[in-house]
C-alpha cells in the first residue's frame, strides 16, 4: 500500500446521472519520494455502505487529521473489483482501514471529457 502526505483535498457528492450519485475526491498527495501529484477518485456506496455521506465524512475526517496532525494515508487499489482502499488516521491516534467501491479518474482532463461539466455538486 503506497504511504502519501495529504497536501490538500476535495470532496463533492455529484450527480452521476439516473438518479444516482457519487463522492468525487481530488487531493494532491505527496508520496514518499516527495513527488507531489494530482489524484482523482470517484467512489460510489455499496451494500458494505450505503450511505454516501458516511463515506464522505470518514475520508473527510481521515484526510483532514493527516493534513492538520502530518499523518500519513495509505491508498491501494484492486482495480479488478473496483476497490480502493485506504488507511486513514483518527483523532485517537489510531489508523483505520476503509475498503470503497470506487475508480481512479486518470487525469483531471478525463474529469473534463467525462463530464464533470454535467456533474451536478450536491
Amino acid at each position: 500500500m503506497a504511504k502519501y502526505h495529504v497536501k490538500k483535498y476535495t470532496s463533492n457528492i455529484i450527480d452521476i446521472g439516473d438518479d444516482h450519485h457519487g463522492l468525487l475526491i481530488i487531493c494532491v498527495l505527496e508520496n514518499a519520494r516527495k513527488k507531489i501529484n494530482t489524484h482523482c477518485y470517484k467512489i460510489f456506496n455499496d451494500t458494505n455502505e450505503p450511505d454516501l455521506l458516511v463515506i464522505k465524512n470518514t475520508i473527510d475526517n481521515g484526510f483532514s487529521e493527516a493534513i492538520n496532525e502530518n499523518k500519513s494515508i495509505g491508498i491501494s487499489l484492486y482495480k479488478e473489483r473496483m476497490y480502493i482502499n485506504m488507511i486513514l488516521p483518527d483523532k485517537e491516534n489510531k489508523k483505520q482501514e476503509h475498503k470503497f467501491t470506487g475508480i481512479v479518474v486518470k487525469e483531471i482532463k478525463d474529469l473534463i471529457n467525462e463530464g464533470i461539466s454535467h456533474c451536478k455538486f450536491l
